[in-house]
């Protein structure tokens, strides 16, 4: 008796895996959502077992949640973009296992309102619950001592703003222009006053020698701190012990009638 005899062998395989969340194994359709070792039998070509072997890592997917508050605007470091307004913002990146990361960001964007109003020679800011401080845009942006009332009268004709700090924030208007306070001189202004500001000692030139000159200078309250009576001459020079603050020099000759703005700042 004759016998031919085919042994086959079983063969075996191993596999390995890493995914987000989930992974459906092509060899038996199966999808698995935990980190594990995971074994399948199949027939190989000689139908015999074929054993394999998935080595599967589940990556999770991560999230996280940020708040922010800023005046005006923001730009958001996870993706540099800037936001302009209140709202909830969401980006996905990837986290350090090659998954989803979620970011979201709940956003407060505080504002100020700098819009004014006029009437007459008053300023109204229109921000409440809010602190002021009005300024001379014609000199430099000087910030005027004690006025930080809402309400504003201009001590003189000129050009004027308001700080306003509300929410935590702080912005400053656009100028506003008040003409039509005091004596208004009949032909253009030819006098100098110099320097402007100062700290108390300053100047005033005539282009010519003139009569005799009356000077009134009033504080931004109104009230007279200094009179006089000069002879004829061309120039004036002031030394004078006054705090900060804007002045009105009025002076009054046989040829001129006018006033100027002082600017006194320590």
């Amino acid at each position: 008796v004759t016998l031919q005899l085919t042994i086959n062998t079983p063969t075996s395989s191993a596999q390995t895996a890493t995914a987000c969340s989930s992974f459906t194994w092509p060899v038996n359709n199966q999808t698995y959502t935990q980190t594990g070792v995971y074994v399948d039998t199949l027939l190989n070509t000689s139908g015999c077992d074929s054993i394999v072997t998935l080595q599967l890592t589940i990556n999770t997917p991560t999230s996280s949640a940020q708040t922010a508050t800023a005046c005006s605007s923001f730009t958001w470091p996870v993706n540099n973009q800037t936001y302009t307004q209140t709202g909830i913002y969401v980006d996905t990146l990837l986290n350090a296992s090659g998954c989803d990361s979620v970011v979201t960001l709940q956003l407060t964007i505080n504002t100020v309102d700098v819009s004014v109003q006029v009437n007459g020679f008053d300023i109204t800011a229109n921000a409440t619950n809010a602190v002021y401080q009005w300024l001379d845009c014609d000199a430099n942006f000087f910030a005027i001592p004690g006025r930080t009332s809402q309400v504003f009268t201009a001590p003189a004709n000129g050009n004027y703003a308001v700080v306003v700090t509300q929410n935590n924030c702080t912005d400053t208007s656009d100028c506003v222009e008040i003409r039509g306070i005091g004596i208004e001189s009949a032909i253009p202004d030819p006098l100098v006053l110099y320097p402007n500001p100062n700290k108390g000692t300053f100047g005033l030139f005539f282009p010519q020698p003139t009569r005799e000159v009356a000077i009134q200078i009033i504080d931004g309250k109104g009230k007279i701190v200094y009179t006089a009576l000069e002879a004829s001459t061309q120039e004036l020079h002031f030394e004078l012990a006054l705090p900060s603050g804007i002045y009105i020099l009025m002076y009054q000759t046989a040829d001129y009638v006018g006033q100027k703005k002082v600017v006194i700042q320590h």
